[in-house]
């Protein structure tokens, strides 16, 4: 009997070439997800790899992980490795749970389930307002929402001594409270810490850096579209935040010898009266304790570029009253249809305003002149050729080309004659359409007449075309201007209306909005159905749903919230989801 023995090796570690794979060494999690709160923002950051075609990046979050996950964000593109939460996802005074997918070009993505939660307590919220890293004020008014405790502890100072104690409002309520850093030097850094406790509890700490930064920003406030001033008595704008006092002189040595002013937002100031340009100094007195010196170069202008415009097609106007457009930075102007400006009194500068004429018909010169505090223009000219008819109308507001907030009130203003001799041909009616379908409405037959007119919201800025007509017994005559009505609008670009969608499918949401007169939206919000949708963006913004389980085809509202300056608009598109066999 023989006993063979053998040998053998073990076999090699195995190579894995995807650190996504759940059997690899970093257990399927490659990112290494992390979330603190640190200076008042709760950020979530992660380890970017490159090589594995990662496109963009999705955030989950969880206040329950037993509960399960929800997408918080999932187009964050390639290459970003943070995340700030949005407030308005936190709940304070509770932990927080987040995870973070990496999603490939063809809409691959890793396995959440694989994925390392990162979790952080969630501390007492606090909100400065403003909510500004520099502080111009040792007043700090702050919101502040606490979800545990009945009472808030703020300090400066790590250890907690000489704190402020507030009573804390309920759970989820917002404290409005005010916090004093006392006396202070411009440029000291500021350490925020807040708690909040009661019962025997005590929450993680709110930590927050600011800056002692006062130095109010000198405007004036009316300045041309130079730069320029038409006069001596202007006005100072001012940012009054941490305000105590002010006083101002043409000479920073001066300034000692004024007198202090309380603070306000406008203050008057006489210029000199040379034409130079002129520094205005201010010396603000701060509740921190130091004064600042700011000062505001002022130029006078020298009416050397002004312009003078007879605004009617081809100079033609019907009537004896001439439209005209005016450019200058000036303070009274004044018209003439001779050259010596014979009985033409000089009149408050405005952009446009009506000439009379002499009313016989043929052409007509007309001369103009401006003047601010220190200088009077060249004499400009411009013509107009006035034809007669028996029956003439015209809208002096608003101009042609206007832009005109939609929703609001506007009163438009005309004039209408008969012929020359209205005996014989007077005026019966003024009639006004107002470009809606709805034609003509009649005004009476006053030759000054007027319209108080409910400017309608549409979906965009729109071309609205105002026609006016007057008549006599035997003729009429029609005038038109175009205004464009602009408004805060918001649209959604996709899903289109009638989109059909599977159950439990993520849907992306695009859209875009725009606020009136170049103001800023404030923020959107987006519902499917009965369920809120976290935006992204306002000028073009993203929401990601996810359809409900359904077994039926069930129609959805899809809708589209815009806010700014207290204002909101709507958009809404109807889509459906199938959940029926074919």
């Amino acid at each position: 009997l023989s006993l063979l023995v053998g040998c053998q090796d073990n076999p090699p570690e195995p190579t894995f070439n995807n650190p996504f794979d759940p059997a690899s060494p970093t257990d399927g999690d490659a990112l290494d997800a992390q979330a603190e709160f640190e200076d008042g923002v709760l950020k979530v950051s992660w380890t970017h790899l490159t090589g594995y075609d990662i496109a963009k990046y999705g955030i989950e979050w969880s206040a329950d992980p037993d509960v399960g996950y929800v997408d918080l964000v999932v187009d964050l593109p390639a290459g970003t490795t943070s995340y700030d939460v949005p407030d308005s996802v936190l709940t304070p005074n509770e932990t927080q749970y987040f995870k973070v997918q990496a999603i490939n070009s063809s809409g691959g993505f890793t396995l959440s389930s694989y994925a390392k939660a990162a979790g952080v307590a969630v501390p007492p919220w606090a909100k400065p307002v403003p909510d500004d890293f520099g502080r111009a004020s040792r007043y700090m008014d702050l919101k502040i929402v606490v979800g545990r405790g009945d009472s808030i502890l703020i300090a400066d100072n790590t250890e907690m001594t000489d704190p402020d104690i507030f009573l804390a409002a309920a759970p989820g309520d917002t404290l409005h409270a005010t916090y004093d850093w006392g006396l202070r030097d411009d440029g000291d850094l500021l350490h925020f810490f807040m708690v909040s406790f009661g019962g025997g509890f005590v929450s993680v700490r709110n930590q927050q850096n600011f800056s002692v930064s006062f130095a109010p920003e000198l405007g004036v406030r009316d300045l041309s579209g130079t730069g320029t001033v038409a006069t001596r008595d202007i006005m100072l704008r001012i940012p009054t935040e941490g305000v105590l006092d002010m006083r101002f002189a043409a000479k920073k040595e001066d300034l000692d010898g004024m007198t202090p002013v309380a603070p306000d937002s406008i203050h008057p100031y006489r210029l000199d009266d040379q034409m130079t340009r002129q520094i205005v100094w201010g010396r603000f007195g701060g509740d921190f304790g130091f004064d600042s010196d700011v000062s505001v170069m002022v130029t006078p202008d020298r009416l050397g570029t002004v312009t003078f415009d007879v605004r009617s097609a081809s100079h033609i106007v019907e009537t004896p009253f001439v439209p005209v457009r005016c450019f200058a930075v000036a303070t009274q102007m004044r018209f003439s249809n001779s050259v010596e400006f014979a009985d033409a009194a000089w009149i408050p500068y405005a952009d446009s305003t009506t000439i009379p004429i002499d009313p016989t018909p043929g052409r007509h010169v007309i001369y103009a002149q401006y003047r601010n505090d220190w200088v009077d223009s060249a004499v400009l000219t411009d013509y107009a050729d006035y034809i007669h008819q028996p029956v003439s109308v015209v809208i002096l507001a608003p101009d042609e080309g206007s832009l005109l907030p939609g929703g609001t009130t506007l009163r438009i203003l005309g004039s209408a004659t008969g012929s020359a001799d209205t005996t014989a041909h007077p005026l019966t009616n003024v009639a006004l359409d107002l470009g809606d379908g709805a034609g003509f409405r009649d005004l009476g037959a006053d030759e000054n007449w007027s319209y108080d007119w409910d400017i309608p919201r549409f979906r965009h800025d729109t071309e609205v075309v105002l026609r006016a007509r007057a008549y006599t017994d035997t003729d009429s005559a029609t005038t038109s201007v175009q205004v464009t009505v602009t408004q805060l609008a918001v649209s959604i670009v996709r899903p289109l209306a009638g989109s059909v969608f599977d159950p439990e499918t993520t849907v992306d949401i695009l859209g875009t909005a725009r606020p009136d007169f170049g103001g800023v939206v404030d923020s959107v919000t987006v519902d499917a159905g009965a369920t809120h949708l976290l935006a992204t963006g306002t000028t073009n913004w993203t929401a990601s749903w996810l359809t409900p389980a359904t077994a039926d085809s069930i129609g959805v509202t899809i809708t589209a919230t815009a806010w700014a300056n207290g204002d909101t608009v709507q958009s809404v598109v109807e889509v459906a989801v199938d959940g029926q066999e074919p």
